[in-house]
């Protein structure tokens, strides 16, 4: 997602506090591989779900654009 959004020319740089508060979330959904890969897990409750996850990144990637 931040090479899409890299690629749109985002305006204004990420608040520190708000990354923060988006990783804490985010690994709580991390596995950790014997490797020590991290793959990030999203159970979705259905094909709609999915859907509207596209929905809003496409969103955010509008915004970026202008």
């Amino acid at each position: 997602m931040g090479e899409l959004v890299a690629s749109q020319g985002a305006a204004t740089p990420a608040q520190p506090q708000l990354v923060s508060e988006i990783t804490s979330e985010l690994s709580q959904c991390v596995e950790v591989d014997p490797a020590g890969k991290q793959r990030l897990t999203i159970t979705l409750p259905d094909r709609s779900a999915l859907e509207g996850l596209a929905v809003t990144l496409a969103q955010l990637l509008s915004v970026t654009k202008t």
